[in-house]
């Protein structure tokens, strides 16, 4: 059974990145579930709009919510005592790619706080 929580969070995500004015890669969304494990992924990508395939500047982000989470949320949400909260992990990856000349890393860095 696919929860709705996931989805919720992968939905908040989509509205995020596209009410930035960013644009999908649609051939890059994968969504993967471990059948014997049970943990659930989603991985997609953004980029600038107009930049064409693959763009020079893109966001690859990865949701994960393992096993352990989807347990601890289901206990939490029937009132059950739980070790550890409830999470989903995620992984943000900036890549930027094709530029004329290598960028300063200072100014990227500080771009990025």
């Amino acid at each position: 059974m696919l929860d709705h929580v996931f989805t919720d969070a992968i939905g908040a995500l989509r509205d995020a990145f596209e009410g930035a004015m960013l644009e999908r890669q649609a051939f890059e969304e994968r969504f993967n579930m471990d059948m014997l494990l049970g943990d659930m992924t989603w991985e997609t990508t953004y980029g600038l709009p107009g930049e064409g395939i693959p763009p020079r500047v893109q966001a690859d982000l990865t949701l994960t919510w393992p096993t352990w989470a989807q347990t601890a949320y289901r206990s939490w949400y029937i009132g059950e005592s739980f070790d550890e909260a409830p999470r989903i992990d995620i992984e943000l990856v900036l890549r930027v790619q094709r530029l004329s000349s290598a960028p300063d890393p200072a100014a990227l860095i500080a771009a990025l706080r």
